[in-house]
This record gives C-alpha cells, sequence and structure tokens, in this order.
C-alpha cells in the first residue's frame, strides 16, 4: 500500500516539476493501462501454481518541457491487480521520476523516451501471507502523443520496471492510452 508519505512525496514531485516548468511547457496527463507480470517464480514461492499474469492499471502523470526535446517527469503508475488460483492477490504500484527525451514527427506526432527511477512497490497476498516489499527500481518509458486540440493531446505509452517480492525479483510492463493536458 502506498503510504501518506509516498502520496505526499508524489504531489511534491509533480509540484516541483510544474514549478520547473513555470518557463517551460507543462503537462499532465492519466492513462488506463494493461499490464503484464512476469511473476511465475513468484507465484511458486508462495506455493500458488496458477496466477495470473495480465491486469489492467492506470498511470497519472505531471512534467514539464525545460527545451523543445528534453524534460523531467514525475508519475504514479499502479500496475493493476493479478489474482492466483484461489484467493491470492498481487499488485505493483510506482513512483517514478524519470528524464524524458522527445521528438517531433510529423504535423504533431511526436515519441519519447523515458529514464528514471521508480521506488516500487510490490503486494501480495498469498496463503496466510500479507507481505509488501519496496525497492528502488529502473524505469523505462516510451510514449507516442498526438494533438487533438490547442492544449488537448492523446497519448500512448509504455512503461517498463521491476519489483521483488520473497526474494525473486520479476518484471512489470504495460501499454496505455489516455489523454494529457499542456499549460
Amino acid at each position: 500500500m502506498l503510504s501518506s508519505t509516498g502520496v505526499k512525496s508524489l504531489i511534491a514531485l509533480m509540484l516541483g516539476a510544474v514549478a520547473v516548468g513555470a518557463q517551460a511547457q507543462s503537462y499532465a496527463g492519466a492513462l488506463v493501462q494493461m499490464s503484464d507480470y512476469n511473476n511465475d517464480r513468484v507465484c511458486s514461492s508462495y506455493g500458488v501454481s496458477n496466477c495470473d499474469n495480465k491486469a489492467t492499471g492506470y498511470k497519472v502523470y505531471a512534467g514539464s518541457m525545460l527545451s523543445s526535446s528534453a524534460g523531467v517527469e514525475a508519475a504514479l503508475i499502479n500496475f493493476g491487480k493479478v489474482k492466483g488460483d484461489s484467493r491470492e492477490e498481487g499488485l505493483v504500484k510506482s513512483i517514478v521520476l524519470a528524464a524524458v527525451l522527445k521528438v517531433d514527427v510529423f504535423r504533431g506526432l511526436a515519441i519519447s523516451g523515458k529514464v528514471g527511477v521508480a521506488a516500487t512497490t510490490a503486494q501480495v497476498k498469498a496463503g496466510g501471507a500479507d507481505d509488501d516489499e519496496q525497492h528502488p527500481s529502473l524505469y523505462l518509458g516510451a510514449g507516442i502523443e498526438y494533438p487533438i486540440y490547442k492544449t488537448i493531446k492523446i497519448v500512448g505509452a509504455y512503461d517498463f520496471t521491476r519489483a521483488q517480492l520473497n526474494s525473486q525479483k520479476f518484471s512489470v510492463s504495460s501499454f496505455g492510452l489516455g489523454a494529457q493536458v499542456d499549460f
């Protein structure tokens, strides 16, 4: 579970990103994402033989482009809940701070690459266990955006990070679709 300190940190990061962008192009957005958990070893370490590895999650983010091609972004990513064959549940959340490189391709269509650090929290409820571990991890992302109105864009994103539970590291990634507003 994301602690109140984690939420406060995310809000501070987002406000900081917007404040830095007072002279730059600031933005905020949200996406619905389809996530893929590479969690087979984690499931077996908890004695669960059949785990979902697909989930629906979301991403909320804010950032600033400090130049036409470089910026900074903060995000909260909830990769969604996966379930086991009985009552087991797993969830991964990340608070991300990333550098953004963006390239305009054609008539407003732009692509971006992101690299940063994620404070990743993995949770599981299985067989009487209620584990929760938080670790820093590398974050990688890619995005595409297209303006549909002056300050509104349709966005697509790919996000990747790693998490750890019960001494087992695993990757989690997602593809998402959403909207972004420029300030």
